[in-house]
């Protein structure tokens, strides 16, 4: 019988020999003396275990062993004098740890023994003369508060409670804008300020007994023809109204977005290309252009637009209204 040729590409298995690792032998149990076991509960555990040399867990078994109670300290009661129980919710229980040197624990107890509150710093009320609450609003609270004497928090409730916006670098309105409280929102008017505090302008106008101003859907004729013919955040901004609102309102009769062509470089390659590609596509070419501005373009020039690909409609002629 012929014997089957072992292939080169298959190696043989080698095993490797385990190592047996003897494990050290664990010390012999400790002898337990009795002037040893004497100790037990007299100190800590790890005390007695670090002056016999052996391990903390052996002297606790050994102390669970022969039921003895693990070792506490004796504090020496302290002696209460006169003048410290009179002091006792007058001042606080950290004043007199510190006095006297006691725990905090101890002042507590005798404390609740005697049924005697813990001290509240109680601040009598603050009387609020007019000056005081001129102040509001013009610094911080925390200024004002340091001024008088008195917890920041109570000069942020009186100011709250009065509807007095926080100090933050208030700007102050000049005339013009005091004019226009009512005719425009706050917050246009805050915008015109230079930031978004139209708390500030609320406040104002509340102050002054102005109502406040409530968007008008009816455009006059003079604004209407502005429409289209600028953008439509900059009419609102004039307006001031939403910027939504002059949208809406240009959308319903059909004008279209105000486009600058001044800001697009329309060459005659562009132009040419109206119509045989997208909006989109075309717009991407010239920069990043929103496709209402070529879309506006192709209008103005009477320019179908281009036909989705397997269309087999013919592109329609669209006006500049659609």
């Amino acid at each position: 019988m012929a014997t089957r040729k072992q292939s080169p590409l298959i190696f043989p298995i080698v095993r490797k020999s385990k190592r047996i690792v003897k494990k050290p032998k664990r010390p012999p149990p400790h002898e337990w003396t009795d002037a040893e076991l004497v100790l037990l509960g007299t100190m800590p555990d790890v005390a007695l275990a670090k002056r016999m040399g052996i391990g903390y867990s052996i002297v606790r078994q050994q102390r669970y062993r022969w039921g003895i109670a693990p070792f506490k300290p004796v504090i020496p009661p302290h002696v209460w004098t006169d003048e410290m129980i009179l002091l006792l919710g007058k001042v606080p229980d950290r004043e007199l740890k510190e006095r006297f040197g006691i725990s905090i624990h101890s002042v507590k107890t005798k404390r609740d023994k005697l049924g005697i509150p813990p001290h509240r710093n109680i601040s009598p009320p603050v009387v609020w003369k007019p000056h005081m609450v001129a102040l509001l609003g013009t610094k911080s609270d925390v200024t004002l508060g340091a001024l008088w004497g008195i917890k920041t928090m109570l000069v942020t409730i009186k100011r709250q409670k009065l509807g007095v916006p926080r100090y933050r670098n208030r700007p102050e309105l000049r005339e013009e804008h005091i004019a226009m409280l009512g005719k425009y929102s706050d917050a246009h008017i805050a915008r015109l300020l230079g930031g978004d505090r139209d708390d500030i302008v609320r406040h104002k106008r509340e102050e002054l007994g102005i109502p406040k101003w409530q968007p008008s859907p009816s455009f006059t004729p003079q604004m209407t023809a502005q429409l289209g013919k600028q953008s439509d955040g900059s009419l609102s901004r004039q307006w001031g109204v939403g910027h939504n609102l002059v949208r809406n309102k240009r959308l319903a009769l059909g004008i279209p977005t105000y486009v600058d062509d001044n800001i697009v470089p329309w060459t005659d390659q562009y132009i040419a290309m109206l119509g045989k590609y997208s909006d989109g596509h075309i717009a991407r070419l010239l920069g990043k252009k929103s496709a209402e501005t070529v879309r506006h373009k192709r209008l103005q020039l009477g320019i179908a637009a281009c036909p989705r690909v397997g269309s087999l409609a013919k592109p329609v002629k669209a006006s500049l209204n659609s």
